[in-house]
């Protein structure tokens, strides 16, 4: 699609024979936040990699704001702005210093003035002649930002932004990535195997455990299936979810990853009259109760529902 920026299509990519990624297939749409979701080793870094061109994948195909092939992809790379995982800065030199260097060797035609407007969206105006080696590791993340934002790049890619940092630092970094987002129109994509740090600021997420998409999903529709919710233990919730969506209309149903259970969504203050409509109907109920659904606990149902398929 054209409003597309990154479409992967069966992307995978093997060391030694043994899987990173299994045949992921990816998009993300302009103007959106993606958080890319997963544990240590869940393949994400892999997937950024070959996104920004450091890793060739062993299969798949991909495009780059509607470039696909390979000279096309090249050139859109230049429209990308990559802060990697570990933070890749010059120790002895001030954060201005940084931040000119990387233009002389990128090749980036920017400005004083830019230079200074990008150190103070960060926060960093301050700083002055303060060696980077001095710096706070939220000061450093926040000058890897404005690495990543020398020539205004419409697209963000940040590999665990906030890894390390304590919860005055996360803040920080989200405040800037989601007004980088809504004030300029920025495309990020941004890892972490946190999911409460995307929660503030992501607008769709795609979720990864073994080198496999287990889901991609809006962020509205995940604080949906993460609300209150009736969960019913039965030993037939085929016949559950028959006789529930029938006798009562008004509520969303759905088999959970673990086996056995029924989410109910909608109408709460009804749970003891459904219940006993499933009893009433033949349907054994082992136990049920109500419940305030997690993000963290949302993934790992995913990721258990991954492993038994």
């Amino acid at each position: 699609m054209a409003n597309n920026v990154i479409e992967l299509s069966g992307v995978g990519k093997s060391y030694r024979g043994r899987p990173a990624l299994q045949s992921v297939d990816f998009a993300l749409r302009s103007g959106h936040i993606c958080g890319l979701v997963g544990e240590n080793g869940a393949g994400k870094s892999t997937l950024i990699g070959i996104i920004m061109g450091l890793i060739r994948p062993t299969e798949g195909a991909m495009a780059l704001f509607g470039e696909r092939d390979a000279r096309g992809i090249q050139r859109q790379r230049r429209r990308i702005g990559y802060m990697p995982d570990a933070n890749a800065l010059y120790p002895y030199m001030s954060a201005r210093q940084n931040l000119e260097l990387r233009c002389l060797e990128w090749g980036i035609d920017c400005s004083r003035s830019e230079v200074e407007g990008i150190l103070e969206e960060v926060g960093l105006s301050a700083a002055g002649r303060k060696k980077v080696r001095a710096f706070s590791l939220g000061m450093k993340r926040r000058l890897s930002v404005a690495v990543a934002l020398l020539g205004r790049p419409d697209l963000l890619v940040l590999d665990e932004p906030t890894n390390g940092l304590d919860p005055s630092g996360i803040v920080e970094v989200r405040r800037l990535l989601v007004g980088l987002n809504r004030e300029h129109g920025t495309t990020i994509l941004v890892s972490s195997h946190v999911l409460s740090e995307l929660r503030e600021m992501a607008s769709e997420y795609c979720f990864l455990s073994h080198g496999k998409v287990l889901e991609r999903i809006s962020s509205q529709e995940l604080e949906r299936r993460c609300g209150r919710r009736l969960v019913v233990c039965t030993d037939d919730a085929a016949s559950a979810l028959r006789l529930l969506s029938v006798s009562f209309p008004g509520i969303e149903v759905a088999q959970a990853a673990a086996a056995g259970e029924v989410h109910v969504y909608g109408d709460l203050d009804r749970a003891s009259e459904m219940v006993g409509c499933l009893v009433g109907g033949g349907v054994a109920v082992s136990r049920f109760h109500v419940e305030e659904g997690s993000l963290e606990g949302y993934y790992m149902g995913l990721i258990g529902a991954g492993v038994r398929r």
